[in-house]
């Protein structure tokens, strides 16, 4: 089952599997998970696509497939999500990171000064801090309110920068915060529940819930992290939020007058019918 005579027919195979029950992206799933279940990048399954398959890895490829068409997404079947520079671990119960994300990330590296230091709410694996960490000299604190997700941050930063200035707490958004930062960014919660039956098999069965929805409209950790973030920014500091498609309300006129810069932002080279989805605003109080 799902074996064919050489790599190339196994791929098809595959691809045949996927697009039948509604994947995506069929082709490019069956050759990422192919090439890593027979250690080779995607370049030598085309190259290689007319050896034979080997028969000792049979088993191990059938259950990869079985695993995708039950809707588990890719990244949490290799075990890894390569995010912005860096490869995170991607283990259950702690959200994947997302590549939409990565715009975030570009506009928080743009903002945070040389020598600064940043703050990463509901951090999760720690994609976004840790990334700023090895492309910026600065620190940095990380938090997030699963205690999973804390210590799985924690690992990676140890894995991935054991040399950096990061602190990684668990804490309910501010709550066991204490400094002034040049920079907060976050990815929190923001997806509303009454968007629960529109969201793919791949999300709403394996992410964990507290990392995606946040009441009715999706805003409420948005406008608490708005709320209180002027207690914890340097002055002319900014406040960078990821949020979600679907909310009805202008993100930006949550900010008060205090508040400058106040812009919503699009994916880089996203067409003007493209929604927003971050907000970025300094912190400038007369």
């Amino acid at each position: 089952m799902f074996i064919g005579k050489d790599i190339n027919e196994t791929v098809k195979l595959a691809r045949d599997a996927f697009e039948s029950i509604g994947i995506d992206s069929p082709w490019l799933d069956a050759e990422i998970l192919l090439a890593d279940s027979l250690n080779l990048t995607r370049e030598e399954i085309l190259v290689k696509g007319n050896n034979p398959f080997p028969s000792e890895d049979s088993k191990k490829w059938q259950n990869i497939v079985l695993r995708r068409m039950k809707r588990e997404p890719v990244d949490r079947i290799l075990g890894k999500k390569r995010f912005r520079k860096l490869d995170f671990n991607v283990v259950p119960g702690v959200f994947s990171p997302r590549p939409e994300t990565e715009e975030l990330l570009s506009r928080a590296l743009e903002r945070i000064p040389e020598n600064g230091c940043f703050l990463d709410l509901c951090c999760g694996t720690g994609c976004i801090g840790i990334s700023i960490a090895n492309e910026r000299n600065c620190q940095g604190v990380l938090c997030d309110i699963d205690t999973k997700a804390v210590s799985h941050a924690q690992s990676e930063a140890k894995r991935l920068l054991p040399n950096a200035d990061l602190t990684i707490v668990q804490s309910d958004l501010f709550e066991n915060i204490e400094d002034k930062f040049d920079l907060i960014v976050s990815n929190p919660p923001y997806i509303s529940t009454k968007e629960r039956k529109s969201l793919p098999p791949e999300v709403i069965n394996f992410d964990p819930e507290g990392s995606l929805f946040c009441g009715p409209d999706g805003l409420h950790v948005c406008k608490s992290i708005i709320d209180k973030a002027p207690n914890y920014l340097n002055k002319n500091g900014w406040l960078l939020i990821e949020y979600g498609f679907c909310q009805k309300d202008n993100v930006s006129n949550l900010f008060s007058s205090d508040w400058t810069n106040v812009k919503q932002r699009k994916p880089w080279g996203a067409p003007r019918s493209e929604k927003d989805f971050f907000v970025e605003a300094q912190w400038s109080p007369s």
